[in-house]
């Protein structure tokens, strides 16, 4: 596994590790992708990470989920306090 100096991890292993806690079948897909010798996961990683907004498309302006998916997220509060602050201080201009 690659690893920087103080010890976080590089390029895909993180994601293998959130692709641990999802739902079926993420994990599956996790477990097979550590089957492929470590030059070609970092091969297909260095691929991706290239062409991001190619496959996936890019926005011009940070998305923010509407209310229904914003329940999902673990820090759901401090995301809706810290957009009412943004808010706040947008009307004060």
């Amino acid at each position: 596994m690659h690893m920087l100096k103080a010890g976080w991890p590089l390029k895909y292993y993180p994601s293998l590790q959130v692709a641990q806690q999802l739902d079926p079948p993420w994990p599956w897909l996790g477990s097979a992708v550590m089957a492929f010798p470590e030059p070609v996961r970092d091969a297909v990683y260095d691929f991706v990470a290239k062409h991001r907004y190619s496959l996936f498309g890019r926005t011009k302006k940070c998305q923010v989920p509407d209310l229904s998916l914003l329940e999902r997220f673990v820090d759901k509060e401090e995301l809706l306090s810290s957009g009412e602050q943004k808010e706040a201080g947008r009307k004060a201009d």
